[in-house]
């Protein structure tokens, strides 16, 4: 019995994770070298937690909410894809085929048959105007086109209204009052934008004139591949970047943005999974609806295991936004390039504990360890001699019936 108190004792045991008080002094460093944050959840830190609840996926979203919420997103900070900005009015580029319409008052440049005339008109009458609509011409390299008596008018990068002005001014006392109509009659390939990823049908979609927002693209190009609240889209314009959750996107009409020509939209399908260790065996899990609880997590694995599991040992772990962590008065936190990495305890062996279970959402890439019982070191200390004496008793035995024989 000595032994097995010295055995019981001894750090040497095989475990399958650390105990409390293990993960309690890890987080007490009194040199402010702590490399994680330990927080016990309890009513007021669920509650704090929610006050800065939100379905936007940047950083600092809430790490509990019932379920519903949204909340197994992860506090992974994106870059958001409104931070890009709107585009634009479309602007005229090479491979666009333009018309253009001149309107002239009293005949003049471009004159035509007159109306007869009433005899009411003052000045130059109506009978006088005169429509004139020129070929069709396609934008080249240029970036011209030529309109008779105004020359060679620059039109890439323009709109057609800046072209509207620019060819008046360019007849000007040349033509009695002047006015033009510049529309953009096909687009050959100036308007597009790129799909890839994890949509149905990826390829190049022309952007029409009414403008072209991510929502839209997708649906254009075929639709996701997966569910929604598990794809990321991310818009690449020039050397800028932004990544959003895609439901973020159809629910918030500031991150629903216009795409312009030429920018490449990828669509990436990332499973949400969350990990069991510890007393509940090594699994991983996907997701099976937006929003788990962390009752729900340890249900799936059909709870902690009755000889193994301490019930007060039901730990998170994470990464958090250092915001979300100043909202829980949490000081001095070591911040590293993922976030402050946090371990949240729950309390099974208090009967509200389970309430705490059932708010407290888990996250994308959680990792939830349920720690061994203290007896759970005996119960392994007399396996252990077990193992150890069993060939000394079959020994024994063999010998005793050896004897017997003679």
């Amino acid at each position: 019995m000595a032994g097995l108190g010295a055995l019981a004792g001894c750090g040497s045991l095989p475990s399958s994770g650390p105990s409390i008080s293990m993960i309690q002094s890890g987080a007490e460093s009194k040199s402010g070298s702590a490399s994680y944050v330990f927080v016990p959840v309890t009513q007021d830190v669920v509650n704090r937690m929610r006050q800065g609840e939100t379905t936007a996926s940047s950083g600092g979203v809430s790490a509990a909410a019932e379920p519903g919420t949204g909340a197994g997103k992860s506090s992974t900070a994106f870059l958001g894809v409104e931070q890009l900005g709107n585009a634009g009015a479309q602007k005229i580029a090479v491979g666009d085929v333009l018309g253009v319409t001149i309107f002239t008052s009293g005949g003049g440049l471009f004159g035509g048959e007159s109306a007869p005339s009433t005899g009411t008109e003052t000045g130059a009458s109506s009978s006088e105007n005169s429509e004139t609509t020129l070929p069709s011409q396609l934008v080249d390299n240029s970036g011209e086109i030529t309109v008779p008596y105004a020359g060679r008018i620059p039109v890439v990068g323009h709109t057609t209204n800046e072209v509207e002005d620019e060819i008046i001014d360019g007849l000007k006392g040349k033509a009695f009052m002047p006015s033009v109509i510049v529309t953009i009659q096909e687009r050959k390939g100036s308007d597009l934008v790129t799909l890839t990823g994890d949509v149905r049908s990826p390829g190049r979609i022309s952007i029409p004139m009414a403008g072209l927002r991510i929502v839209d693209a997708v649906s254009a190009a075929g639709g996701l591949t997966g569910r929604d609240y598990e794809t990321n889209v991310t818009v690449l314009r020039g050397l800028n970047m932004g990544t959003d959750n895609f439901r973020d996107i159809t629910i918030d009409p500031k991150k629903n943005i216009y795409l312009q020509a030429g920018d490449t939209v990828l669509v990436e399908f990332k499973p949400w999974t969350y990990t069991t260790l510890g007393a509940t065996g090594q699994t991983q899990h996907h997701f099976d609806t937006e929003a788990v609880s962390a009752a729900e997590a340890l249900a799936s694995v059909n709870g902690p295991n009755d000889d193994q599991a301490n019930p007060e040992a039901v730990f998170v772990y994470r990464f958090e936004s250092p915001e979300l962590l100043t909202r829980l008065g949490v000081e001095g936190k070591p911040v590293t390039t993922s976030g402050v990495p946090v371990i949240y305890q729950l309390n099974l062996r208090d009967a509200g504990g389970f309430f705490m279970a059932k708010q407290f959402a888990i996250r994308d890439k959680d990792v939830i360890f349920v720690g061994n019982a203290g007896t759970d070191g005996v119960m392994k200390v007399l396996r252990i001699v077990g193992q150890l004496t069993s060939p000394a008793v079959s020994g024994l035995s063999a010998a005793s019936g050896v004897s017997t024989l003679h």
